[in-house]
């Protein structure tokens, strides 16, 4: 017959960089995936392996580590909680365009407020305290504010 070759999943695409040729979450797939993982009704467990490569974004791309104290313990919480992290933190591709971040930060979320940075053990302030329930839009409001603040 002929040799078949497999096209690319949806969720991924090709891209180049300086290293070479990488696979790149695409993040809205990556969302659908962990929405879907929601109205399968998966457990906690289950919904982090399905926001495995949007953990691994918000990481690799924006340089903010997901810690495991505070995540929610109901599945439909922490989806979204997840969610609304990677929504606030896609407006960072205009900050950063193409560079890898150079600030690695933890995330941690929390039912207390306000969102704030705190000092999380590693000698600076490289905590980031998220209230579940926040905004998408806050958070994008408070991690631009911050990057002016950098900018001097």
């Amino acid at each position: 017959m002929g040799v078949v070759l497999p096209f690319e999943t949806r969720a991924t695409k090709r891209t180049i960089t300086r290293q070479g040729a990488t696979r790149e979450l695409d993040p809205i797939n990556g969302e659908v995936a962990l929405m879907a993982a929601v109205h399968g009704g998966r457990d906690r467990r289950g919904i982090l392996a399905a926001a495995r490569p949007l953990l691994e974004l918000c990481r690799d791309r924006y340089g903010f580590t997901v810690m495991r104290p505070g995540l929610p313990l109901a599945p439909e919480v922490l989806a979204r909680a997840l969610l609304t992290l990677v929504r606030g933190l896609r407006p960072l591709d205009e900050e950063l365009v193409g560079r890898r971040p150079f600030w690695p930060h933890g995330v941690y979320f929390s039912d207390q407020r306000p969102l704030t940075w705190f000092e999380d053990g590693y000698g600076s302030m490289s905590g980031l305290a998220v209230p579940i329930g926040i905004d998408a839009a806050e958070l994008t409001g408070f991690i631009e504010q911050w990057l002016q603040t950098l900018r001097g």
